[in-house]
């Protein structure tokens, strides 16, 4: 079986729901990082707050910020390397299946991704997941927040980042299958599988690379400046993380002019994640402002 999206399924597919179970299940979260001292803490502030900061893992991948140094806990020091999103890859994959033998549903993601299911429905990420272990393996509906003009002032980090930031777009590209009680076979990135997964647009991934257009051009010239693997270049991984500074301005100016006035959630988000075409730039529910 390939890498794709279309061995994807919406999550209704399931019908037999089983009963929740007579306790509260183990659940973890991975993250890997180099340099992170912006993301980072926000980060493991939210999904400790959801999970627990003991049952977070980060792995440093040498870190030469002291932005590790606050971490108590189930912090991973591997020695630096050049940057090969193949090793990367195996690496979690494996970290992943060997957490499986001691928690019930373990999840990965990058330092700027919060996975946050809709506040209306799910009274935590917890209760999400009690509630769908049905899906071995569930991908989210992944929106990039997006700085919806340049004149913005730059986001405060210390306070609501989506309350600075209201407006994000679908992106098959980060609809990622994220969460799993059972090992994947993920494709560089992350952003497939080899397995089924099962699409719920309830589960929102905010993705926050390009929510404020300072720090992501202080992030690219810091990822442009390491070394990536010769088979990173032979492949294209990483390409994203290596770009000029105008490409990067352009493509975002570009988000920023398809915008369109409406509700995120308006949109029917399984049938565009199928389309792999983009949403326009539009309002992200308020309901998640108090939650990042």
């Amino acid at each position: 079986m390939q890498y794709s999206p279309f061995n994807t399924y919406p999550i209704a597919k399931l019908c037999a729901v089983p009963p929740y179970p007579v306790r509260p299940l183990k659940i973890a979260a991975i993250v890997m990082v180099y340099n992170e001292n912006v993301f980072l803490p926000l980060w493991y502030k939210y999904y400790g707050r959801q999970l627990g900061e003991s049952n977070l893992f980060v792995i440093n991948h040498s870190s030469s910020d002291g932005s590790t140094n606050f971490i108590k806990t189930n912090l991973i020091c591997l020695p630096r390397t050049e940057i090969d999103e193949i090793e990367r890859r195996a690496f979690i994959e494996k970290f992943h299946a060997g957490l499986l033998n001691y928690y019930d549903v373990v999840l990965y993601t990058d330092c700027d991704e919060f996975i946050i299911p809709r506040p209306d429905l799910y009274s935590s990420l917890a209760d999400y997941i009690t509630r769908h272990l049905e899906a071995p393996i569930i991908r989210c509906a992944g929106i990039d927040v997006v700085q919806e003009s340049f004149e913005q002032a730059p986001l405060d980090f210390s306070s609501s980042l989506l309350t600075q930031r209201p407006y994000g777009h679908l992106s098959h590209y980060s609809c990622k299958p994220l969460i799993a009680s059972r090992p994947v076979q993920w494709s560089a990135g992350f952003h497939e599988c080899k397995e089924n997964s099962f699409f719920d647009s309830t589960l929102w991934l905010f993705h926050m690379k390009l929510a404020d257009v300072e720090y992501a051009l202080q992030r690219l010239a810091l990822t442009r400046s390491l070394t990536w693997s010769a088979k990173a270049h032979e492949m294209g991984h990483g390409s994203s993380h290596r770009i000029d500074d105008d490409s990067l301005r352009r493509f975002i100016f570009s988000l920023q002019q398809n915008r369109k006035e409406g509700i995120l959630d308006e949109t029917e988000f399984y049938s565009q994640f199928q389309s792999k075409e983009k949403t326009p730039l539009m309002k992200i529910p308020p309901m998640f402002y108090t939650h990042l």
